[in-house]
């Protein structure tokens, strides 16, 4: 399964296992990479998102976030505004 990871240390996946709040789910499209750069490029920079994953093969989103400082609808609001639509 190829992966690319959406952190600041690319060389170490992320570590979905620590505490923090979590959220999956399908991104129409996202098995390309230019679609899968602007969901990191998006993801990456939002305030509270720890680490963020995107499965190449089927375009599951794993994100890892401070609920403190974002919240899942907002991850998801921001990913729609710039056109993403999810499944």
């Amino acid at each position: 399964m190829s992966r690319i990871h959406s952190t600041s240390e690319r060389k170490n996946p992320p570590d979905f296992r620590r505490e923090g709040a979590k959220c999956e789910f399908y991104i129409d499209g996202a098995t390309s990479p230019q679609p899968i750069a602007r969901i990191e490029h998006l993801l990456s920079g939002l305030d509270g998102v720890e680490r963020s994953l995107v499965d190449t093969e089927d375009g599951e989103v794993k994100v890892q976030f401070d609920e403190k400082k974002i919240s899942k609808e907002r991850i998801v609001l921001t990913l729609q505004q710039h056109g993403f639509r999810f499944q």
